[in-house]
């Protein structure tokens, strides 16, 4: 019997049906991160929805 793989999106808490829906988020140092391919981590993930509703409302943040 094999084990299945679950990712869920650490935003929103959906399991996502389809991984490549998604990001991986790799933490380096610190407070740095880079967004890399869904099984490129086994750690945090964003599901595109997400990621589409946070580069908007960053869009709208004049000064970050």
């Amino acid at each position: 019997m094999g084990m299945r793989r679950v990712y869920t999106c650490n935003i929103c808490g959906d399991e996502l049906d389809n991984p490549a829906d998604s990001f991986g988020v790799r933490f380096g140092d610190g407070k740095e991160f880079t967004l890399v391919g869904y099984g490129c981590t086994d750690g945090t993930h964003i599901c595109y929805g997400c990621a589409k509703i946070l580069k908007k409302e960053l869009n709208k943040i004049t000064e970050v």
